[in-house]
């Protein structure tokens, strides 16, 4: 388990996003949307990666 800063624009800023509005806004009835991220480049974002190591089935 890693903690790490997300840089706005990049990959993992990008899954943030995706993160935040299926797990927080979804269940709510309600939608992630640019009012809600408008400021995201002003602000400093965290995260925790797990790295996962799967092995294919065939091995």
């Amino acid at each position: 388990m890693e903690f790490q800063e997300i840089t706005f624009g990049l990959v993992n800023y990008q899954s943030s996003l995706l993160l935040r509005d299926q797990l927080l806004r979804r269940p709510l009835g309600k939608v992630l949307s640019e009012s809600d991220t408008g400021e995201d480049a002003l602000q400093r974002h965290f995260g925790i990666f797990i790295q996962i190591n799967c092995r294919p089935a065939w091995l």
